[in-house]
């Protein structure tokens, strides 16, 4: 969003640091990006909006997936469906047919879009599924070395990527600790898995008088992917790792002075949502900020880093970063309220081209997916 010719009259500095051996480069951004008009307030217009009022074909249950194929249809995961809208809004077919045959589906973990296919992956069986986009099956494949709890996060071409969270250890009787998200490739044809890392996330964990244990995740592993480039966030703090899907190793270390802001005072009493620990729910302590990175999108070239930075008037700060991890603009929007409070997800944004996309829902207890577009 910044031209680069204006980057030679600017007076700000970014330190980069190589790591050696390692091929890691730690960009340490300053406070204040390069833009000479940082801050200023973005608006959002209401272009498209999907409801399932009247429908027969379709209902929002619980929609908690969103993406966006590169012609603007617009893919919708809900309960037991699995729902595609041409650019228009208008419905085309649900691909979820309830089942364990080829091309039969359990539970969704997630999926993907490449220019023509859609992309399943089934969590039992463990399985990866390729519909086209006139709903045909084009190959059911067993991924029979991932594990029930793994996530589907992209394909690559090649490969495909899962997230692989594993048990924490736990050591006394409470306490925060830290619960390892494991990034893993696969390829077709292979009966082993490649580990990229493990990006562990924070966890409250209790232990009850029988032995047994319980925890609360505190935060989420947050990951966007451009072309051969995946952005992982998985820190309260302000850090984002930048992968090379080529080599499967972490590059690019990126971080900026941020002053932390305070979690909302709705958080005062703990964090709800627990498991039942001795007959009683388990709450984890208030956390003494909240998470500095809240979302990541992808807009062209740059990553847009959504703050936990609030403003009553302006709304939410999203930090701008070139291709490099330059801190190079930044900028206030009004960002959909998210359908439901949940600390351990972003919310179901997504930005595609000048448009941010989202879940929402409404005062009546409705769900709709609204299309808006940036202006920028």
């Amino acid at each position: 969003m910044v031209h680069p010719k204006r980057f030679a009259a600017l007076t700000f500095f970014i330190f980069v640091f190589s790591l050696g051996t390692s091929g890691q480069t730690i960009i340490d951004n300053p406070s204040t990006p390069l833009s000479k008009n940082p801050g200023r307030v973005v608006s959002l217009t209401e272009v498209l909006r999907i409801t399932d009022q009247g429908q027969k074909e379709y209902y929002f249950e619980y929609p908690s997936r969103l993406h966006i194929a590169p012609d603007g249809s617009i893919f919708v995961l809900d309960v037991d469906q699995l729902l595609h809208f041409d650019q228009k809004g208008k419905f085309v077919r649900n691909y979820f047919k309830k089942g364990q045959g080829p091309g039969e589906l359990t539970f969704v973990s997630n999926f993907w879009l490449t220019d023509s296919y859609l992309i399943v992956h089934n969590l039992s069986p463990s399985k990866v599924v390729w519909f086209d986009f006139s709903g045909n099956l084009v190959k059911d494949a067993s991924v029979r070395v991932l594990g029930e709890s793994t996530e589907f996060l992209l394909f690559d071409g090649e490969a495909y990527y899962f997230k692989k969270p594993s048990f924490p250890q736990k050591k006394g009787m409470q306490g925060i600790i830290e619960n390892p998200q494991v990034i893993v490739s696969w390829r077709e044809g292979n009966d082993r898995i490649t580990e990229l890392g493990d990006f562990p996330i924070r966890a409250y964990f209790k232990r009850s008088k029988e032995g047994g244990a319980g925890f609360i995740p505190l935060n989420e592993l947050i990951w966007v992917s451009a072309s051969e480039t995946l952005y992982i966030s998985h820190t309260s703090e302000y850090l984002v790792k930048t992968i090379d899907l080529k080599t499967g190793r972490i590059i690019r270390l990126i971080r900026r002075r941020y002053e932390r802001v305070k979690p909302p005072p709705d958080l005062a009493g703990g964090i709800r949502g627990g498991p039942i620990i001795d007959g009683k729910e388990l709450i984890a302590p208030a956390p003494d900020y909240a998470d500095d990175i809240v979302n990541l999108f992808l807009h062209e070239a740059d990553l847009w880093i959504v703050t936990s930075v609030q403003d009553k008037y302006k709304g939410t700060l999203i930090d701008v970063l070139d291709s490099d991890g330059r801190y190079v603009d930044c900028f206030y929007v009004k960002l959909p309220i998210a359908p439901y409070r949940h600390l351990q997800r972003p919310a179901p944004h997504i930005v595609s081209g000048n448009f941010l996309y989202a879940i929402e829902k409404t005062p009546d207890e409705t769900y709709s997916i609204k299309k808006y577009r940036i202006g920028l």
